[in-house]
């Protein structure tokens, strides 16, 4: 069982448990109702209390934010052996370096073989009876970076953050030609195309999207076409975002079979996830995770100047 506590603030004197749990702990509705339903899920000064109880400044409210049972904990997926590369790991969050070609979390079309099966897995073989939460998630084929919560209120303390500056997400892609410019935002509303279910696209009632990105590199690919290396940064995160707005702008990625074509020179699309920072949800420090550039991607430009794989913005 794990918990959170805070000691009331003077300015929540007289206020609700509520109060104290939603503003002052920044606990989301879902992990108080969850918390709340479980023996001693709440507490005040050590004692079982409810959401509606009145509290004085100096009180102590506590929340359990996980523990056997709890929704979304990791024993609602199959543990699974395979790899998993760990980059940070604490009681709160995990940050892993994921594959391409492995699908992020359990569904209707993939039920197991995921890598989250794979995070259950490496957490039962330590002993870590805790919760598993996607924070985000990566396509099938990108590589990369990627955040898992360990608890339902690190997840919705994280997930507050998304789209906004406090959670920085940054790509490398290696597209299809020389963009025009050097740096740009592709300002275009994305949707599901009815034809095609999971494909989607451009579409003028779309919900909106927005992709910086910034030429890095332009070099030429085995046979000589022009490609480039483009550092991206999301502001919005919808499927597929990059590798649509990419090719709404004349420069598919390479090796992208839905929204550009095939290549002979990679299986996957060019598309790595590079670089994340956030705050913890728990401690309030920054964090901050970058990873290089995957050799199958490297290997798609002949020529040209890498800068690295430092953070851009």
């Amino acid at each position: 069982m794990r918990m959170v506590s805070c000691i009331v603030d003077a300015a929540f004197d007289g206020m609700r448990v509520y109060d104290v749990l939603r503003v002052q702990l920044g606990a989301s509705d879902g992990s108080v109702r969850r918390a709340k339903h479980l023996p001693a899920g709440l507490l005040l000064d050590g004692e079982t209390t409810w959401t509606k109880a009145r509290v004085r400044t100096g009180q102590e409210v506590s929340l359990v934010i996980d523990a056997p049972g709890m929704a979304g904990s990791s024993t609602d997926l199959v543990p699974e052996e395979g790899p998993v590369q760990v980059v940070f790991a604490d009681d709160d969050v995990l940050v892993v370096e994921k594959p391409a070609g492995i699908v992020m979390y359990p569904s209707p079309g993939h039920p197991d073989g995921t890598l989250a099966n794979r995070v259950a897995g490496w957490l039962r073989d330590r002993g870590r009876q805790c919760g598993l939460h996607a924070v985000h998630r990566l396509d099938r084929e990108t590589s990369g970076l990627v955040v898992f919560a360990l608890n339902s209120y690190a997840k919705d303390r994280v997930q507050d953050q998304l789209h906004t500056d406090a959670f920085v997400r940054e790509y490398r892609a290696v597209c299809v030609g020389w963009p025009a410019t050097d740096a740009g935002t592709i300002d275009a509303p994305l949707g599901k195309r009815s034809t095609s279910p999971n494909v989607f696209g451009v579409l003028p009632d779309g919900k909106p999207a927005f992709t910086h990105y910034q030429v890095l590199c332009r070099g030429n690919g085995p046979q000589g076409q022009p490609r480039a290396l483009v550092g991206v940064r999301l502001e919005t995160g919808r499927t597929h975002q990059i590798r649509i707005h990419l090719a709404h702008i004349g420069h598919p990625l390479v090796g992208d079979a839905a929204y550009g074509s095939a290549s002979a020179d990679i299986d996957r699309a060019a598309l790595h996830s590079a670089y994340l920072a956030f705050t913890h949800p728990i401690t309030g420090r920054h964090m901050q995770f970058g990873s290089p550039m995957p050799p199958d991607m490297r290997a798609l430009l002949v020529g040209g100047q890498f800068v690295g794989d430092a953070p851009i913005w």
